[in-house]
């Protein structure tokens, strides 16, 4: 049974919960925050309103397995994101408790270097970078290239797998020059 406890709300944060209410899967996505962290003058988004409403989901969800996640482009291209080449956003996933992120394009904003000293950021603080598409070589992905994990969901164990892809087209060419993107079709394929 598929409950949606929140769909929307303004940069892609959703919640779908799978199972039973006393013991349920809870997985919480932002996405495209393009490290805006201010609420825009319409008054949408920004990381205080994204505390509230994280909040107060897991507050409702205390008896689910909640996984956090970011689906990419969560260092920039906002000011203060820039002014700190995406280490502001780094500490504000960490803060709110992400378990991963995958990466987007802006991630690759910064140039190779910043992103690489980003990314051991993540993993210092317990985030999980994803992507199934980026290699450093033929055999090396760039980042963890997918995260399995087996959860009790009511009686039963269910294998929850993760994956990240990013649109090797919206890429800088000097990027794509210095690491290898496999098409979404050929990712999925190797680890569907």
């Amino acid at each position: 049974m598929l409950k949606t406890v929140f769909s929307l709300f303004f940069f892609g944060l959703a919640s779908f919960s799978f199972g039973q209410q006393e013991s349920s899967l809870v997985i919480l996505f932002t996405g495209n925050t393009a490290g805006k962290l201010k609420q825009d003058y319409n008054g949408w988004g920004g990381m205080a309103k994204r505390v509230t409403v994280i909040d107060q989901l897991r507050n409702q969800e205390k008896s689910s397995k909640l996984y956090l996640l970011d689906v990419g482009d969560f260092l920039a291209p906002d000011y203060l994101a820039l002014k700190t080449e995406g280490r502001l956003p780094v500490l504000l996933l960490s803060e709110l408790n992400y378990n991963f992120v995958t990466l987007g394009n802006h991630e690759f904003d910064y140039g190779l270097d910043i992103l690489n000293q980003r990314i051991r950021e993540l993993e210092d603080r317990g985030i999980i970078p994803i992507s199934s598409n980026i290699f450093r070589s033929k055999d090396k992905p760039f980042v963890h290239p997918f995260y399995l994990e087996s959860v009790l969901v009511g009686q039963q164990k269910r294998n929850i797998l993760f994956l990240g892809i990013v649109d090797p087209q919206k890429i800088r060419k000097l990027i794509k020059e210095q690491l290898i993107f496999l098409s979404p079709e050929a990712a999925l394929k190797k680890y569907l």
